[in-house]
């Protein structure tokens, strides 16, 4: 189709081109005719037309030539899943030196006090109360050690009884008070500070306040073991009550050492 459209344009052409010519060859052929020749209205009008169609032939063939121009198509960019949301975990304040070491005060049975004792050690290293901490680290062994020697279970001092001035010697023993554990056997001997008199118990805490090197419980619970028959163990804490400034009697007869 262009090409037959280009044909057409070339033919006009060449007659435009040939009756100009002629014009020419007519022009300069004739002397006696004037400089200025103007074309005859025919050939003005016949001039017109075909340059008027080489034109638009010309136009038509450069629109039908030109490619189309396609727009890119609009792409939309893939969607990023949205992260999920985290909370976060609400934020827990680790307890102050000042309520951990409160704790470490209160603590009665000496496996709890050792144990609190010992963490708030390693918590809190160089604090001011480090050397009475490691003071209540030993006292606690001590007592364990004891309990351990005396046939005493740790739960022997967990026990939930007494009153007020029970539970303060009973804090004060387990720290290594021997004062206060001769205290509580007499409060076993004889039922006070609110707790029912109870033998057993009586010697236990009489041991225990011996061998806190309490020199009157020595004595004591020597006594009971020469009643008891336990020769060996009488004589042991006679000598100690006696070390301790404790005024022994003179031997009896009825002693079996």
């Amino acid at each position: 189709m262009n090409k037959r459209r280009l044909s057409v344009l070339a033919s006009d052409n060449d007659v435009s081109g040939n009756l100009q010519n002629a014009a020419l060859r007519r022009r300069s052929g004739s002397t006696a005719q004037s400089r200025h020749y103007k074309p005859l209205p025919t050939e003005r009008l016949v001039i017109t037309l075909l340059t008027a169609t080489a034109m638009m032939a010309l136009s038509i063939s450069t629109h039908a030539a030109a490619p189309e121009i396609v727009p890119p198509a609009k792409t939309t960019p893939p969607q990023k899943p949205r992260a999920k949301t985290v909370r976060p975990a609400p934020k827990i304040e680790p307890p102050s030196m000042q309520s951990r070491w409160q704790d470490v005060q209160v603590a009665v049975g000496p496996t709890k006090l050792l144990k609190l004792s010992e963490q708030f050690e390693r918590d809190f290293p160089f604090s001011a109360v480090d050397q009475q901490n490691q003071a209540l680290q030993v006292c606690a062994r001590k007592t364990l050690d004891i309990a351990r020697t005396a046939g005493i279970s740790s739960d022997f001092f967990d026990e939930m009884v007494g009153d007020a001035s029970y539970k303060s010697r009973l804090k004060s023993a387990v720290r290594g008070d021997k004062e206060a554990a001769y205290q509580l056997a007499l409060a076993y001997q004889e039922g006070t500070n609110g707790v029912t008199a109870n033998a057993r118990r009586a010697e236990q805490w009489l041991r225990f306040a011996a061998d806190l090197n309490h020199a009157r419980a020595s004595w004591q619970i020597a006594e009971i073991y020469n009643l008891q028959g336990l020769i060996a163990d009488a004589a042991r804490y006679e000598k100690k009550a006696a070390d301790l400034g404790y005024p022994v009697p003179l031997r009896l007869t009825n002693r079996g050492y």
